[in-house]
């Protein structure tokens, strides 16, 4: 079997690499912020600009992608595609698996230390597609060496999630949420809203949401400031050893 490093490497020109928070950059989700009229640019983007109660503020994306410019984007539409045969698909669900087990592996320091606390939970952020089984990024983190981490605490409840407002309750908690210590992963972030949704249901009994990780942070490019990031951070070489924690 590959080493996570072997199956990576030679695709790393996929991956683009996400900014630390600085001057342009969101304090909460890393996306491109847009200039004051006074000057300057806002501390977050405009759908970080108000966290939910309950909701998780350290956003630590892997990588940046675009929906029409990044082949990573490709491989997080097409690893979950039913018009794909299961080979191809297994091939999407692999590059994913050592994309998270490298990037947590390297990481886990980092975001515990911006937590201040360890997760012992690692919970998938469930489709409201109502799909049949298991979500796909469940079965790519079976595939890692975090398969004993994953959580089965939140289920669907079939209210939807507008595209920009957070709904805690489009998830219910189920199993034993109280005094867990939990790490959500899904694999994109464009809004926010599922991931802050489902930070907000699992606080509710008790839980308690360290960070966020999402595989690749959706970034629009409809904005010339935000185009403008994109393309400045395409041109950069990604490394796995550095995180966006890092300054």
């Amino acid at each position: 079997m590959p080493t996570d490093v072997e199956i990576t490497d030679p695709k790393i020109s996929i991956y683009v690499p996400v900014p630390p928070v600085s001057e342009g950059v969101c304090g909460v989700c890393h996306g491109a912020t847009l200039e004051r009229d006074l000057g300057g640019y806002w501390p977050t983007c405009w759908n970080c600009r108000s966290v939910p109660e309950g909701g998780v503020r350290t956003v630590v994306p892997i990588s940046l992608v675009h929906t029409s410019e990044s082949q990573l984007y490709a491989n997080l539409r097409d690893y979950k595609s039913s018009y794909l045969s299961p080979a191809i698909r297994s091939e999407h669900a692999l590059l994913l698996a050592a994309t998270i087990q490298r990037f947590l592996r390297l990481h886990r320091a980092h975001l515990e230390e911006a937590a201040g606390t360890r997760w012992d939970t690692v919970q998938i952020v469930p489709s409201t597609r109502r799909r049949a089984g298991s979500h796909p990024l469940e079965e790519v983190l079976q595939m890692t060496n975090h398969r004993d981490e994953l959580g089965q605490l939140l289920r669907p409840t079939g209210e939807a999630i507008d595209h920009n407002e957070r709904n805690p309750d489009a998830f219910a908690v189920v199993g034993e949420a109280a005094g867990r210590h939990v790490l959500l992963l899904d694999d994109t972030f464009t809004t926010g809203a599922r991931v802050q949704s489902a930070a907000s249901a699992l606080s509710g009994p008790g839980a308690t949401v360290i960070a966020a990780v999402p595989i690749g942070r959706v970034i629009d490019t409809s904005h010339p400031t935000k185009q403008a990031f994109w393309r400045e951070r395409r041109t950069l070489e990604f490394d796995f050893d550095r995180c966006c924690l890092e300054g």
